[in-house]
């Protein structure tokens, strides 16, 4: 699994190394920026993410809103945030929060490669003798996969991945493979 892992990761560097040379070959083979359409701040833009609900033995609410910007037709980078709430019956409730950020690589046009590296805050478990009951750590992720995309409007896409954490840190609250799904909105 760490080989798989460890050859994703470089596949993943191959291919965004690969849209930025040919970005600057093509860049620097016009000798003039009048042909060069100009694409505004804004419609590079997108904006996804989830939402989490679920009621009764085990309670979840939760969100994950995101923002990409495009830097090739092919590539992005963004941020994101996370919140997460959830009680499971006759046990403590726990509250989790973080931010991530995220590069993003498309293939085929419905297919895409992505790495994301999350930092959580959660209530330490107490696996480690620094930790009290109570304490807040943060839990530092990162994660590599992919997934697909399906268009079911003008620039607004269901989306679905898979990603495994590679840290895989013993506090952490999901386990590989982490599967989830949204919907992205372009501007």
């Amino acid at each position: 699994m760490k080989s798989f892992i460890i050859l994703f990761t470089l596949l993943f560097s191959f291919i965004t190394s690969n849209t930025f040379a040919q970005v600057d070959y093509v860049e620097n083979e016009s000798t003039t920026t009048q042909n060069k359409p100009k694409i505004d701040f804004k419609d590079r833009l997108y904006f996804g993410g989830n939402i989490a609900l679920n009621f009764g033995r085990f309670t979840v609410v939760g969100a994950n809103p995101s923002v990409g910007y495009r830097i090739t037709d092919n590539f992005s980078a963004g941020l994101g945030a996370t919140y997460m709430y959830y009680k499971q019956e006759g046990y403590s409730s726990e509250s989790f929060y973080g931010g991530n950020v995220f590069l993003k690589q498309l293939l085929f046009d419905v297919a895409f490669l992505q790495a994301e590296y999350h930092l959580m805050n959660v209530r330490a478990y107490g696996f480690g003798s620094n930790y009290g009951p109570g304490d807040r750590i943060n839990i530092p992720m990162f994660y590599v996969g992919g997934g697909y995309r399906q268009q079911i409007g003008e620039n607004i896409y269901l989306v679905g991945k898979v990603l495994w954490d590679i840290i895989d840190h013993q506090e952490s609250r999901f386990q590989n493979p982490v599967i989830s799904g949204g919907v992205s909105i372009g501007l």
